[in-house]
């Protein structure tokens, strides 16, 4: 089983969103004085966003196979663990008001993080099928 899920680092988020507004109000300010083509503005507008979001996005996956489990981040591992040593897979949140989600997988020796910055509602699917995985592996 492989579980992937893009993240944006939340630091750049808001930084993003107001770069493109920006970026955006600006080319069309430009585009208005000097009489460019629209179509012109808007694919360059497109162009800058996809480079401005691939350099911010990471690409986490959490890959089962065989007896382990391994975490990469963008292609490389990060962590990695026994599957038959996972005793507990639940979701959890960095504060006590209920934000910032991740899973926590447990072993006997150590704690896994995957997936921050999912949903609650994403970090109780994502659990389910781990553990319905898991029941089906019957390590």
């Amino acid at each position: 089983m492989i579980i992937t899920y893009p993240h944006l680092d939340s630091h750049y988020e808001l930084f993003i969103i107001v770069a493109i507004f920006v970026a955006f109000y600006g080319i069309v300010m430009i585009s208005t004085i000097l009489g460019i083509n629209g179509i012109v503005v808007f694919l360059f507008f497109i162009s800058v966003f996809v480079i401005i979001f691939s350099i911010t996005k990471s690409l986490y996956i959490l890959n089962f196979h065989n007896s382990v489990f391994e975490i990469y981040e963008n292609k490389k591992i990060i962590d990695r663990g026994r599957i038959k040593d996972i005793k507990y897979v639940n979701k959890d949140s960095k504060n006590h008001k209920g934000g910032d989600w991740f899973i926590l997988i447990k072993t006997k020796e150590q704690k896994y993080v995957f997936g921050e910055g999912l949903t609650k509602g994403e970090c109780i699917w994502l659990v389910q099928e781990i553990k319905s995985w898991l029941e089906q592996k019957q390590y």
